[in-house]
């Protein structure tokens, strides 16, 4: 679950963000990159589509 330099202890993480439209990977990156790139990811789903039926 952890790679070295990364998470718990350490200034940098890594994830993988999972949706119905698959698995995206964020590269090892300070917290903050991290948290912004979970932040974009859930605006881009929670977001509408326009011409789509909510």
């Amino acid at each position: 679950m952890s790679a070295p330099g990364a998470g718990f202890e350490h200034d940098t993480n890594e994830v993988v963000l999972l949706s119905a439209a698959g698995a995206t990977e964020v590269p090892r990156a300070d917290k903050r990159r991290i948290a912004k790139a979970v932040l974009d990811a859930v605006t881009t789903l929670r977001t509408p589509n326009p011409g789509s039926q909510s």
